[in-house]
C-alpha cells in the first residue's frame, strides 16, 4: 500500500490518494481521481522518477527538450506544465517529512489498521475543512492590542455562514529589544528557545521565541501574545506550531524570525503598494506571484 502526496505550492494544502502499486498506471489514476475532485492544474512539479515521467510520457507530455517551440506550444494548448525537479529537493522532503510525522500520530489510535479503513480516513481527511484556524498578525504595538481584540477580531469572525471554525489570534511583535543570555551555557540563546515567565505580562498570554538561526551576532527574539483563543490551544500548542511555521517560508530553506504567513503577507501588501496601484486580480491569489 503506497500513498501520492499532492501539494499546493500557494497554501500548502495536502491530499493524498492511495495507490496499489508503484508503479505508473497507478500513479495515472490517482492523477486523474485528484483532478476530477479537485479540478486541473497549471502547473506539476515532481522529482525524476520513473512514474513521474512514465505518466508524462502517458499525458503525451513529452520534456526532453523543454525549449523546443513545439512542446511550449502543446503545453499552451493543454494548459498546464510539467517540471522535473532534482531529487532531494529541500521544499518536497521537508513537506514529505512533515506529512509523515502528522499520519503517524493520527493512525496511533487505530489497532487494526487494513487497506478499507485507511482509504476510509484519508476520504474523510481530505474532504473536511479544519475545524481550529490560527491567524497572526504583525505591525500591533502595545497599545493597540485592546483595539485588536476589541474591533478588529470580531470582523473576521463575520465571514463564515454555514463553516464556524473555532479561531486564535496571534499578535506578532518583532521590535522587542530585548537580548536573552544564557548564563549555563555562556552564550546566547540558540535558535527553538522559548521564554514563557519572568519577561511577560500577566494581563496576557504571551511568550518570546527566538526561531531565525545566525552564525555571528545576537538574535533578538521575536514576542508573541495569544489575544483571542476560542480554539482552545494550551500555550505549549501555540509555541510548537508558531515554531514550526518559521520553518515554511518557500524562499528560505530554513527558518525566519517570523512565521510565515505574516512574511507572505508583506510580501503581497508591498507588491499591491508599490506595482501594482490597484487591486490585484482574483485569478493571482492562487500562485506565487508575491514572490
Amino acid at each position: 500500500m503506497w500513498a501520492v502526496l499532492f501539494t499546493c505550492m500557494s497554501t500548502h494544502a495536502v491530499h493524498i490518494e492511495l495507490i496499489e502499486a508503484m508503479d505508473r498506471s497507478s500513479f495515472l489514476n490517482a492523477l486523474w481521481l485528484f483532478f476530477a475532485l479537485q479540478g486541473p492544474v497549471k502547473q506539476i512539479r515532481s522529482n525524476c522518477g520513473t512514474n513521474f515521467t512514465g505518466t508524462c510520457k502517458e499525458l503525451h507530455i513529452f520534456l526532453t527538450d523543454p525549449k523546443d517551440t513545439n512542446v511550449r506550444k502543446y503545453l499552451g494548448e493543454e494548459g498546464y506544465f510539467w517540471i522535473f525537479k532534482p531529487p532531494h529537493s529541500s521544499h518536497t522532503e521537508r513537506m514529505i517529512g512533515i506529512s509523515t510525522r502528522i499520519l503517524n500520530s493520527m493512525l496511533k489510535q487505530i489497532s487494526r489498521l487494513t487497506h478499507k479503513v485507511l482509504s476510509t480516513l484519508m476520504a474523510k481527511f481530505n474532504h473536511n475543512l479544519p475545524e481550529k484556524i490560527a491567524a497572526y498578525q504583525d505591525g500591533v504595538s502595545e497599545g493597540q492590542l485592546k483595539m485588536v481584540e476589541l474591533y478588529e477580531i470580531p470582523q473576521p469572525l463575520t465571514f463564515f455562514q454555514t463553516y464556524e471554525p473555532k479561531m486564535a489570534f496571534v499578535v506578532v511583535q518583532k521590535s522587542t529589544g530585548i537580548i536573552l543570555y544564557s548564563l549555563a551555557a555562556d552564550c546566547f540563546i540558540t535558535t527553538g528557545t522559548v521564554l514563557y515567565q519572568t519577561l511577560t505580562q500577566r494581563h496576557w498570554v504571551d511568550f518570546y521565541l527566538r526561531a531565525l538561526h545566525i552564525r555571528q551576532g545576537c538574535g533578538l527574539p521575536t514576542r508573541y501574545i495569544s489575544v483571542y483563543n476560542m480554539a482552545n490551544l494550551a500555550p505549549d500548542h501555540v509555541q510548537r506550531l508558531t515554531f514550526k511555521l518559521c520553518h515554511l517560508y518557500w524562499n528560505s530553506p530554513g527558518t525566519i524570525g517570523v512565521p510565515s504567513p505574516c512574511k507572505y503577507a508583506h510580501k503581497l501588501a508591498f507588491l499591491s503598494v508599490q506595482y501594482l496601484h490597484a487591486e490585484s486580480a482574483i485569478q493571482l491569489s492562487y500562485k506565487l506571484h508575491f514572490l
